[in-house]
């Protein structure tokens, strides 16, 4: 088994597979990982399992309001950003049904299709540690979340 090394974490953050729109990196897998870390730190997410609720959609919203706000680029978009975190090396999508592969995603399909989403084992003890995650926040933040408020040239 290979185990990642927290440096090897914050090089994954810093190289997420994002779109691009009007030359800046869109910050939805940005804003998702922060909610996780958030919840992590609140003790509501107690393993490395990533359940689909109510609360880290509340979270997502939350986050994307202090971060993002109104954007005139980028909408809010929980349901895909939790899909789509599987095309990243430490979100693994875990399906109810293998034949279930929607195109478009809503909450509703999410639940109807997986159970949760888990990260890494490994990731989710460094999310414990208050330094390693104000490490992945820094990283996330200053990659995906400044970069949106700097003129494109």
């Amino acid at each position: 088994m290979n185990i990642m090394q927290f440096t090897d974490y914050i090089d994954v953050c810093s190289h997420l597979h994002v779109n691009k729109k009007q030359g800046k990196l869109a910050p939805h897998k940005a804003i998702m990982l922060l909610s996780v870390i958030d919840l992590v730190e609140e003790k509501i997410i107690q393993s490395n399992v990533i359940q689909i609720d109510d609360r880290l959609k509340e979270q997502f919203r939350s986050n994307w309001d202090k971060f993002v706000g109104d954007s005139s680029i980028f909408d809010c978009q929980f349901s895909n950003t939790f899909a789509h975190l599987s095309s990243d090396p430490l979100w693994k999508l875990n399906p109810l049904d293998v034949s279930c592969l929607p195109k478009e995603f809503s909450i509703g399909k999410l639940r109807e299709c997986y159970s949760s989403a888990e990260i890494d084992q490994a990731l989710y003890e460094f999310m414990l540690d208050k330094n390693h995650r104000a490490n992945l926040r820094s990283v996330l933040i200053g990659t995906y979340i400044c970069q949106l408020f700097v003129e494109s040239r």
